[in-house]
């Protein structure tokens, strides 16, 4: 349907383009007139050929047309009531600001507007700015032209968020029973190094669960010794499932090179080992960084364990925490050492964590 625009039947007829800037609920009111004209209550500021605006593509269907607004000639400052727009510009939370272009008509006989028939254009959001210093030849001074990037709103709607976020919640609103993603936060707080090719095998880390060389077993005397100086008949501390600390033999040592190590930053203990290897949290059991790995070499079952995660300790104190702060991953060959049988209770403690000793026996029944 046709629209009909009473002032541009007659003669001497002249458009004007108003605008309304909306800056952090601030409103300003400019339009291209060499005069101040009044519309709907708002005094739009005369800018004439300083305020100059893009070509606004009309089509019949609604498509997006982003455009540029410039204002040229800019002082540096201002007097009186005059706006400051460099001062606006570098101060007010330019970007993501209202901006409402409109059509209306002045009678170049009378230079009066026709304030009944002011039409809107264009509506959109400022998305950028750029600032230009220049110089004026007349006063002799620098002055400044600013041109702000406006994407109209079918632009918005264009570029709006789609599907799903990465994470847990999100996930849940698609498929309420799916837990792909409940790992996600976990993983966050983990470092990784994807620069190395995953060379496979037991998950990539030699087909048991293992400890750095120099991890300090606790023995039956309360003496420390380096995992990798342990020997089979070695009667070290273990634990029972009551919580009672006990003596256990030492069965079998397993010395397998792997590729990659987990480190869990506990308080001032840092212990080092293969992500599949089982280390016991408070409230949750028996846990890995890798349960599925843990199944597969070990046949345990176990949780996932996460930052924030509280393990427990041999010996603890006021002054020593057992929440694990960060857990990082490390990509590097190393030689690792396992006490994979421990008669009777099948635990030990390395840097003072209780751990399974899980490793060479997979057919041996969990306690």
């Amino acid at each position: 349907m046709a629209t009909t625009i009473p002032a541009v039947q007659g003669d001497h007829v002249y458009p004007i383009t108003l605008i309304d800037l909306d800056l952090n609920g601030n409103v300003y009111y400019i339009s291209d007139a060499y005069k101040s004209y009044t519309v709907g209550g708002n005094a739009y500021t005369e800018l004439g050929a300083f305020l100059n605006i893009s070509s606004v593509d009309d089509n019949l269907r609604t498509t997006n047309g982003d455009i540029t607004l410039s204002l040229a000639g800019i002082p540096s400052s201002s007097t009186g009531a005059e706006v400051n727009y460099l001062n606006l510009i570098l101060t007010e939370p330019v970007k993501g600001g209202n901006v409402v272009i409109k059509r209306a008509f002045m009678n170049t006989a009378t230079d009066e507007l026709d304030t009944g028939n002011v039409y809107t254009r264009f509506a959109g959001i400022i998305t950028n700015f750029t600032i230009n210093e220049q110089f004026n030849f007349i006063s002799k001074q620098n002055d400044y032209g600013v041109s702000v990037s406006i994407a109209s709103i079918n632009t918005l709607l264009e570029t709006r968020i789609t599907g799903q976020k990465t994470d847990p919640t999100s996930r849940k609103s698609f498929f309420p029973n799916d837990r792909s993603f409940d790992r996600i936060p976990d993983l966050f707080n983990t470092s990784f190094d994807f620069g190395k090719e995953y060379t496979g095998g037991g998950g990539g880390y030699g087909g048991g669960g293992c400890f750095v060389a120099d991890t300090q077993i606790t023995m039956k005397d309360g003496t420390f010794k380096s995992i990798q100086d342990v020997k089979v008949g070695d009667i070290i501390t273990s634990m029972k499932n009551d919580g009672a600390l006990a003596p256990g033999e030492v069965l079998e040592i397993t010395t397998p090179v792997v590729d990659t190590i987990a480190v869990y930053k506990i308080g001032n203990i840092l212990l080092e080992c293969t992500p599949d290897h089982p280390v016991y949290i408070d409230n949750k059991g028996w846990c890995s960084l890798d349960p599925h790995a843990t199944k597969q070499n070990h046949n345990l079952d176990v949780s996932v364990v996460t930052v924030n995660d509280c393990v427990v300790l041999e010996d603890i104190d006021n002054s020593t925490t057992n929440t694990i702060q960060h857990i990082e991953i490390k990509q590097q060959e190393t030689q690792t050492y396992n006490l994979s049988s421990v008669k009777d209770y099948h635990t030990y403690f390395a840097n003072g964590v209780l751990v399974h000793n899980k490793g060479g026996r997979r057919n041996e029944q969990q306690k």
